[in-house]
């Protein structure tokens, strides 16, 4: 499929037909200065050493395009497809993506036990899911199995790991606990940050992290939901 330069935002639909909030929808909720007292409240702010406790980056160097397509490119070489670009993407942005590209499938491979071609495929890439009770939905980047055990990775290109990335791993993962084809298996989720240098990232997080992760998220996909209705009777 083709990489378009501004491509809609993915819908999410439960079975009656409601459209519903995808994951990184939610998580945009964050940015509102009023929550920063709510954040505290459920100490969110208590986190894990080495996660600054900050709103998501916005590329401000001209490159924001760079991560897109690197995205783009894994997720073609992943799936064995053609990289296909949108003319109003720039020649030279396609082109950089190529140094995270390499770096990225240097550590698949190296997780996987492989070669420099893709030794083992995934079990899935970018699945659509959707939750009938907490009324969201969301595309997770990665279901595979590596020399530790399934690993769900969320692929990021910003300059840093954020706190909010693994709110959002929790809200992937609670999407897949819900589908009986996922539920019983043993999943470890993981951020796995690449930079536009070649920098990687992909530390380990505990158990208990996640499941603090896990509980804020639950929090505020129900607060989500509650905001939008009082906005909604305003």
């Amino acid at each position: 499929m083709m990489l378009m330069k501004n491509a809609s935002r993915r819908e999410y639909r439960l079975k009656d037909g409601t459209m519903v909030p995808g994951v990184t929808t939610v998580l945009g909720v964050l940015d509102k200065p009023a929550l920063a007292k709510w954040r505290a409240e459920y100490g969110w702010q208590c986190h894990k050493d080495g996660l600054p406790s900050m709103p998501w980056p916005i590329p401000t160097d001209g490159t924001a395009g760079v991560g897109t397509i690197a995205h783009y490119k894994i997720n073609c070489w992943l799936t064995g497809s053609q990289p296909e670009y949108d003319p109003k993407w720039l020649a030279e942005h396609i082109k950089m993506a190529d140094v995270p590209v390499k770096r990225f499938w240097q550590y698949y491979n190296q997780r996987c036990g492989g070669d420099p071609g893709l030794s083992a495929p995934p079990i899935f890439t970018e699945y659509s899911m959707v939750h009938e009770n907490l009324r969201y939905g969301g595309t997770p980047d990665l279901l595979l199995e590596t020399d530790e055990g399934v690993e769900l990775w969320d692929i990021k290109t910003s300059k840093a790991i954020y706190e909010e990335y693994y709110l959002q791993l929790a809200g992937y993962k609670m999407l897949l606990d819900q589908d009986p084809k996922w539920r019983q298996m043993k999943i470890r989720p993981r951020v796995v940050l690449v930079t536009k240098a070649g920098k990687l990232e992909a530390p380990d997080v505990s158990v208990a992290y996640m499941a603090k992760a896990r509980a804020v998220w639950s929090r505020l996909i129900k607060f989500y939901h509650e905001y939008n209705s009082f906005r909604k009777a305003a």
